[in-house]
C-alpha cells in the first residue's frame, strides 16, 4: 500500500515538475480610476489593465463623459478608443487628452461597449519635473535644438499651425493628439491681410507629420526629468541637480496627488492650475520651479482599504505579507479588508497566505482606496454518488496538489467532502472505497468549486440457484479483491451487497464452511449475477407397504466417493428432502425400527430427483418394524400356539375355565 501510494506521490511531483508554474503566479496589477459623470453625480469605478485596455458599457445617454485617469506610477498612458468595436479618429473633438488622463465626450459618441487601449511608458516616480519652452521652434530647426539634451526625455509635443480660415489640417501619427486651443487671426500675405486660423495641438508622439492647408508650422517639446527624484519612507520627497536645457522656458514641478494624500508641502515653487493651453493634469497638482534649487515635498497620506474579494461572499482568517522598498512587514488575522498606509514609491508586493500557504501574490503598480483584489481561493466541496445517483455512504478523498506535490486526505460522509478552502492551480481528486480508486478528476477551484464525482460503485446483487432453480437460502457469498465482502443469500437466495466497487472479483459461495462454488466475475460489465450451482436437492418419500407414509424412518445418504455423507428423518407425510447435493452415485438406506432398506439413486442434471422408498412394512409397534416377513413369523407363530392350544386341550392338558 506505501508503495503504490509512493509511486504516485513521486509521478504527481514529475508531473507537476512538467507542468511547470506555481499554485500562487505572481500577478502583475495596474488598475486605473474611471469617472462616469452625468449632470447629477460622479460614479468612481477601478478598472484593472488587461491585455493593455480597459473596457465598459455605457447603457444610457444620461452619462455625459467619462474621465479615464492614470498613476504616472503604473508606466502606461491612454491611446486609442474604440467603441462597439470602431476606433473614434485621433483627433476626435470627443476625446480630450491630457498629461496623465483622457476624457471621452460619451454624449456626443453615444451609448455602446468602449475599450480604452495603453501604451507601455516609463514608469515615472510620484513626482517629476517637466520643461516647456517659452517660444514654439520652426520645425525645419527641430533637430538642430532639441535632439541632444542630456538626461531629458520627449514627453509629448505642443504644435502651432497657421491654416487657412476654412484650411483642413492633417496629423499623421498613431499616438493620440488632441486640440487644445482654435482660434480666428489675421495674417499678412503679399497681397494683404487675410483671415485665418490658429491651432494648437498636444501630440503624444515624437514622431509625426503635419500635412493639409498649412500656412506655418512650429512647435515645442514637453521634456521630462525624473532621474533625481529620491522618495524616503518618511513621506519625504526631493529633487535634486535638475539638469539645465540651456533654452528659455519654465520648469514645472509635477506631483500626482490621489484621494489618500491629504496634504501636501513643497518647499518653493509657485503653485498653477495647468500647463500651458490648459492641457489638463488629471490629478496632479503643478508648480513652476527654479531649477537651481533643491525641492522638498513633504506628503501627508491617510490609510486606505484594500477589499478582497474571493469567488465566495466570505474568505478565511488570512495572513498578509507586505513588501514595499525593501521593507517587509506581516499584517495577520485579515479577512476581507487590508488597512495598509499607502507608500509612495510603487510598486508594493502583497503576499497572502492561509494556513502557512501562499495563496496570493500581487504586485501593485497603482493603489488607490477600497481598491478590490481578487482572491483566488475558493471553498470546494466534493458531492459523491454511486453509479445510480445514490449519496456514496462511506469512502475516502485524496487530493493531490499538482502545483506543489502535497496531498491531504478527506472522509467522505453522506455522499459529501468538504475540501475547505483552496488556491487556485491543478488538482487531481480522488476518491478510495475499500482500498480501490473508485473516481478520480482534475480541477481547477478557481474554475470549479463544486465536484460532482460519480463512482464506480454499485449496489451489487448475487442469486444463487440449484440446477432445479431454487433458490437457495443461508448460503455465504464472499467478494475478494483488495478488500473482502460477505453476505448471506435470503430466502429468495439473494445475496446482497451495497456500493461495492466495480472491478472484478474472485467469488466464493460456501454452505457450512464447504466451499460450492468459486469463479472471477467483472463487475463493471454487470451489478448483478445469477449462479447455477451443479446441486441438487434429493426428495426421498418412505411409504409402507399398503402406500402410506411413514413417520420418524431415518434415511442416511452416502456418496459413491464416501466425501459425502448425510442423514435425515421422515416427517408426518414420510417425506425428506437432501439439499445441496452434487451429481453422483449415493447409497440410500432407510431404517425404521429394526427394518432396514438400502438402493443406489444416480443424481443427474436433468433426471427425476424425487424417490419413493417403498417397504414392505404394515405398521409399526413400539418402534419395532412389522414387515412381511415379521408379520409372516408372528401369524405362523400364532398359528403354532394355536394349535398346540388346541392339542392339549383334546387331551385334557389345558382347562379353560
Amino acid at each position: 500500500m506505501w508503495t503504490r501510494k509512493c509511486i504516485i506521490l513521486l509521478a504527481l511531483i514529475l508531473f507537476s515538475q512538467l507542468v511547470g508554474g506555481s499554485s500562487t503566479p505572481l500577478r502583475e496589477l495596474i488598475f486605473v480610476k474611471v469617472v462616469f459623470s452625468n449632470s447629477q453625480k460622479n460614479t468612481i469605478e477601478y478598472f484593472q489593465v488587461l491585455d493593455n485596455k480597459i473596457s465598459f458599457s455605457i447603457k444610457t445617454s444620461t452619462v455625459k463623459n467619462v474621465t479615464i485617469i492614470i498613476d504616472p506610477r503604473s508606466g502606461i498612458r491612454p491611446t486609442t478608443v474604440k467603441v462597439n468595436g470602431e476606433t473614434v479618429p485621433p483627433g476626435s473633438p470627443s476625446l480630450h487628452y491630457g498629461l496623465y488622463d483622457l476624457n471621452i465626450d460619451t454624449e456626443s459618441i453615444g451609448t455602446g461597449t468602449y475599450e480604452v487601449f495603453f501604451e507601455e511608458y516609463n514608469r515615472l516616480p510620484i513626482v517629476f519635473v517637466l520643461f516647456i519652452p517659452e517660444n514654439f521652434t520652426k520645425i525645419d530647426v527641430k533637430e538642430k535644438i532639441y535632439a541632444n539634451i542630456e538626461k531629458w526625455k520627449t514627453f509629448g509635443y505642443f504644435v502651432y499651425v497657421l491654416t487657412l480660415e476654412e484650411g483642413v489640417v492633417t496629423i499623421n501619427t498613431s499616438k493620440p493628439f488632441s486640440l487644445l486651443l482654435e482660434k480666428e487671426v489675421e495674417y499678412m500675405t503679399p497681397l494683404g491681410p487675410s483671415k485665418g486660423k490658429e491651432l494648437i495641438y498636444y501630440v503624444q508622439d515624437s514622431e509625426f507629420t503635419v500635412e493639409g492647408d498649412v500656412i506655418s508650422l512650429a512647435y515645442k517639446p514637453i521634456l521630462l526629468f525624473y532621474e533625481n527624484v529620491f522618495v524616503s519612507n518618511s513621506k519625504t520627497i526631493r529633487v535634486s541637480d535638475i539638469p539645465a536645457t540651456g533654452l528659455n522656458g519654465t520648469y514645472f514641478l509635477l506631483l500626482y496627488k490621489p484621494e489618500y494624500v491629504e496634504s501636501l508641502s513643497v518647499s518653493e515653487g509657485e503653485r498653477v492650475a495647468s500647463l500651458p493651453f490648459n492641457l489638463s493634469i488629471g490629478e496632479h497638482a503643478a508648480y513652476i520651479i527654479n531649477k537651481a534649487h533643491l525641492v522638498s515635498i513633504e506628503y501627508k497620506v491617510r490609510e486606505v482599504e484594500v477589499l478582497l474579494k474571493g469567488k465566495e461572499a466570505g474568505l478565511p482568517v488570512l495572513n498578509v505579507e507586505i513588501e514595499s522598498d525593501g521593507r517587509i512587514y506581516t499584517i495577520e488575522n485579515v479577512r476581507n479588508v487590508i488597512h495598509i498606509a499607502p507608500p509612495l514609491k510603487l510598486p508594493i508586493k502583497m503576499s497572502l497566505y492561509y494556513n502557512g500557504f501562499k495563496v496570493g501574490e500581487y504586485l501593485l503598480y497603482t493603489l488607490y482606496d477600497r481598491l478590490t483584489l481578487d482572491v483566488f481561493l475558493s471553498r470546494v466541496k466534493a458531492y459523491v454518488t454511486d453509479i445510480s445517483g445514490k449519496e456514496l455512504k462511506q469512502g475516502k478523498l485524496l487530493l493531490y496538489s499538482l502545483s506543489e506535490a502535497i496531498e491531504n486526505e478527506f472522509t467522505i460522509q453522506d455522499g459529501e467532502a468538504d475540501l475547505g478552502f483552496l488556491p487556485e492551480g491543478e488538482y487531481l481528486a480522488r476518491v478510495i472505497v475499500d482500498g480501490v480508486e473508485v473516481s478520480r478528476m482534475l480541477f481547477n477551484p478557481t474554475q470549479v468549486a463544486d465536484l460532482n464525482l460519480v463512482c464506480r460503485v454499485s449496489d451489487v446483487e448475487i442469486t444463487i440457484k440449484d440446477l432445479d432453480f431454487n433458490p437457495i437460502k443461508n448460503l455465504t457469498v464472499i467478494l475478494k479483491e483488495v478488500s473482502k465482502y460477505s453476505q448471506v443469500t435470503d430466502s429468495n437466495g439473494v445475496a446482497r451487497f451495497e456500493q461495492v466497487p466495480l472491478s472484478t472479483y474472485e467469488i466464493r459461495v460456501l454452505s457450512n464452511n464447504t466451499l460450492l462454488y468459486m469463479k472471477n466475475i467483472d463487475l463493471s460489465v454487470k451489478n448483478k449475477f445469477n449462479i447455477i450451482l451443479e446441486l441438487r436437492s434429493l426428495k426421498i418419500k418412505v411409504v409402507n407397504i399398503l402406500g402410506n407414509p411413514i413417520r420418524g424412518a431415518q434415511i442416511t445418504l452416502v456418496s459413491e466417493d464416501g466425501k459425502i455423507e448425510k442423514t435425515g428423518r421422515t416427517g408426518e407425510d414420510g417425506k425428506f428432502c437432501f439439499s445441496l447435493l452434487p451429481l453422483n452415485t449415493y447409497r440410500i438406506t432407510c431404517k425404521v425400527g429394526n427394518y432396514e432398506k438400502s438402493l443406489k439413486f444416480t443424481l443427474t442434471d436433468y433426471g427425476n430427483n424425487f424417490m419413493i422408498i417403498k417397504t414392505d412394512i404394515y405398521f409399526t409397534l413400539f418402534g419395532f418394524a412389522f414387515d412381511t416377513k415379521t408379520v409372516l413369523l408372528v401369524c405362523v407363530a400364532i398359528f403354532i400356539i394355536l394349535i398346540f392350544i388346541k392339542k392339549s386341550r383334546e387331551k385334557g392338558e389345558i382347562e379353560i375355565v
